[in-house]
């Protein structure tokens, strides 16, 4: 009985099956073992095998950008907001002027927001900064 070869397909390599720098060659029985059906296995490797990543790597869609940068805005955002209340604490606490100042240049955008009085979001910004300011 001859022993089957596999060989490793460009798939395989692209997601982490490929380590470079390593010869492969390919690997007897003997090495191997046997499966559960007692068939020999034999691995078989190309080490001229290059990699090129624009075989078969789908490239995004312009939704699927958008999507992404939507949502980088969005984490953006609200890290800002909710980051807002605990350095607003951290400011009154150390009365450190470079610090002082550049939370309030920082934060300037929403110091405005609240002052022009938006009912929904002064209202909100307010009572949670009002939060830290205990």
């Amino acid at each position: 009985m001859r022993p089957a070869k596999f060989v490793v397909s460009q798939e395989l390599l692209k997601r982490g099956f490929y380590l470079p720098g390593n010869d492969y060659q390919e690997f007897s029985s003997v090495q191997c073992g046997e499966n559960q059906r007692g068939a020999n296995m034999t691995a078989s490797f190309n080490s001229g095998t290059t990699i090129d990543a624009d075989t078969d790597v789908e490239k995004p869609t312009v939704v699927q950008k958008a999507g992404v940068s939507l949502m980088c805005i969005v984490a953006f955002l609200f890290l800002y907001l909710i980051m807002s209340g605990p350095l607003v604490w951290m400011e009154g606490k150390m009365k450190f002027k470079p610090f002082s100042k550049s939370v309030k240049t920082v934060y300037a955008p929403l110091v405005k927001l609240v002052e022009s009085d938006v009912k929904p979001a002064s209202s909100v910004i307010k009572a949670y900064v009002g939060l830290f300011k205990k």
